[in-house]
């Protein structure tokens, strides 16, 4: 069953003590949107493109965390 985009990422709770900046933010939300696309098209034969760029959002998402003080900041 399809998902619609705007619906998965606006389904999702955000806190309001979110530990990331605006670019972190964005990042995270291309990846959730990758992850519905994979799910959009699982079984039908299409996967490997939507596999790579599920992939290629994750690294850049994790990527940005790394070296991002925002996104790196502690609870405590």
């Amino acid at each position: 069953m399809p998902v619609a985009m705007t619906n998965l990422v606006s389904q999702l709770p955000i806190p309001q003590n979110i530990l990331a900046c605006g670019a972190g933010t964005k990042l995270a939300q291309t990846f959730l949107e990758a992850a519905g696309e994979c799910v959009n098209t699982l079984g039908k034969g299409r996967t490997s493109s939507s596999r790579a760029t599920l992939l290629s959002a994750y690294n850049a998402m994790v990527m940005h965390g790394d070296t991002c003080e925002n996104c790196n900041r502690s609870l405590i």
